[in-house]
């Protein structure tokens, strides 16, 4: 179970032990770009089809992401799972050329990886082999609209009322910040910052 920190603790607390502790709070908000990337990141298989060409489900995707839900329903929570909307025009425009800036230069040396045929050893293929495997998995990214409607159709099918889907205008983070601040969500579920900056204490 996922370990947190409230506004009065010193120390981390288990999430179970929280809502022990206060049964009425029992709705949890989910960035879940936090739930994909970790998902897409941690399976080579995933990270190949996501370059598939033509493009091919992934069942394996919304299997990995159910089961990390899962463990919220299985402790009494509602899950409101919050996806990424549109980026801020100031984001892309600054932040995201910091840290996606080199990636186009990465989509060239990826195709020209492609375009060898021949090896002059077995250690230049499994090189090559691991040099695009390498570039795949720093550029793998979850941009696909059927594989996000299939995850959606997945969770309403296996959480129904346990489970409420949002798609934020902008990035998610926002949206949870004014869940939280409503008091619709008790606990935020997330691994950036900037939640604590928009005032969620339990993260």
């Amino acid at each position: 179970m996922t370990y947190v920190r409230d506004d009065k603790s010193k120390t981390n607390t288990s999430l179970k032990d929280l809502i022990k502790s206060d049964p009425s709070k029992n709705w949890i908000g989910i960035d879940m770009s936090i739930l994909i990337v970790k998902a897409i990141r941690s399976s080579q298989n995933i990270i190949d089809l996501l370059f598939a060409v033509p493009p091919r489900p992934i069942d394996d995707l919304s299997n990995r992401i159910c089961a990390d839900l899962s463990i919220y329903k299985e402790h009494g929570f509602t899950i409101v799972c919050v996806f990424d909307g549109c980026a801020h025009k100031l984001k892309k425009e600054q932040a995201y050329l910091n840290r996606y800036g080199k990636n186009e230069e990465l989509k060239k040396e990826l195709q020209s990886l492609y375009e060898v045929s021949t090896f002059e050893s077995n250690e230049d293929e499994v090189a090559n082999t691991e040099r695009v495997r390498s570039i795949r998995k720093g550029l793998a990214s979850f941009n696909r609209p059927d594989l996000l409607r299939d995850m959606i159709e997945r969770i309403k099918k296996e959480f129904g009322n346990n489970a409420v889907i949002i798609g934020a205008p902008f990035e998610a983070d926002h949206q949870l910040a004014s869940l939280f601040k409503q008091g619709i969500i008790d606990y935020v579920y997330t691994n950036d910052s900037d939640l604590i900056v928009l005032g969620c204490d339990v993260i």
